[in-house]
């Protein structure tokens, strides 16, 4: 059972070593720092070596417009202390994902509502401050439609566009079905397309794309196994977890463990969860800026 969450690997594996996990609470929200640093980490938790962040609140905050704004709002303030962003970094945002699908919507919904700057600063660079950052946004599409590797996409954006940094969002794949619609997580070890739904796609990080990369991402999808796990692990909690998993594996049939499933109101959720990413990038991208702009690009 694969999870795209840090802090879910982490959490069937509390005792691994070469993890370092720093927990906060501030009005309703839980954040939790932990950094992957050994090797033997990295293999155990299935996670690139790296910082990841993991933002969580209640289910309910996603639909409720100031608690969204309070949450982008944090959002963004880890989003600054993950990577450096100076007054003159330029950034390219990705929206990774299929928009016709709508659990795997997210990255193109954000993208569609990112605050682009590139081409006013090159037409008409006059209605701009000159605070205002190189912003450039993309939605790959995906292999079946496109014929095209992501990654091959990105690269070929990145050497045209030359950006600073690459921020990418994605729909997650989670291990616990209370985490649907209520995290969000980010890194800053790449991302490899699919990974949460077993469809493993070249990895995107600044190794294969030659500038840092930052992902961020909210979990949409549980497998019908892991929904399973879940429900036994609940039944029995003193049952090793891992004697759960392989009892679920051994019972089910593959093709119903490998089933991806959504919460019945995903239509709403992934809008809801557009809006939240999309307000904290534009917030950590724009700053001060971002009301000029809102009403400029709005």
């Amino acid at each position: 059972m694969r999870t795209d969450l840090a802090k879910e690997a982490r959490g069937k594996l509390p005792d691994c070593v070469g993890v370092t996990e720093e927990v906060a609470y501030e009005e309703g929200i839980d954040v939790s720092r932990i950094l992957v640093h050994t090797d033997e980490a990295q293999r155990l938790l299935d996670k690139p070596k790296g910082r990841y962040v993991t933002i969580t609140f209640s289910t309910p905050a996603l639909s409720d417009r100031d608690a969204r704004g309070r949450i982008a709002r944090r959002t963004a303030r880890e989003l600054i202390a993950m990577q450096r962003i100076d007054a003159d970094t330029s950034v390219l945002v990705i929206g990774l994902g299929n928009r016709h699908v709508t659990p795997d919507s997210l990255g193109p919904l954000v993208a569609e509502h990112i605050f682009v700057t590139r081409h006013i600063q090159l037409y008409c660079d006059d209605i701009l401050s000159e605070k205002t950052r190189t912003v450039t946004a993309f939605s790959t599409g995906v292999l079946g439609v496109t014929g095209m590797e992501t990654a091959e996409v990105v690269r070929g954006l990145v050497s045209t566009v030359r950006p600073d940094l690459v921020l990418i969002v994605d729909a997650l794949a989670s291990m616990e079905a209370g985490h649907i619609g209520n995290v969000i997580q980010m890194n800053d070890s790449g991302i490899s397309p699919g990974a949460g739904i077993g469809n493993f796609r070249r990895s995107l990080n600044r190794e294969s794309l030659g500038v840092p990369v930052v992902t961020l991402g909210m979990p949409l999808v549980v497998s019908s196994g892991t929904i399973v796990v879940d429900a036994l692990s609940k039944i029995s909690p003193k049952r090793d977890w891992n004697g759960v998993v392989k009892l679920v594996e051994r019972t089910l049939p593959k093709e119903f463990i490998s089933m991806i499933v959504s919460p019945k109101d995903i239509d709403a959720m992934v809008s809801d969860a557009a809006k939240l990413i999309s307000d904290a990038i534009n917030l950590t991208l724009h700053g001060e800026q971002y009301s000029k702009l809102e009403k400029l690009l709005r």
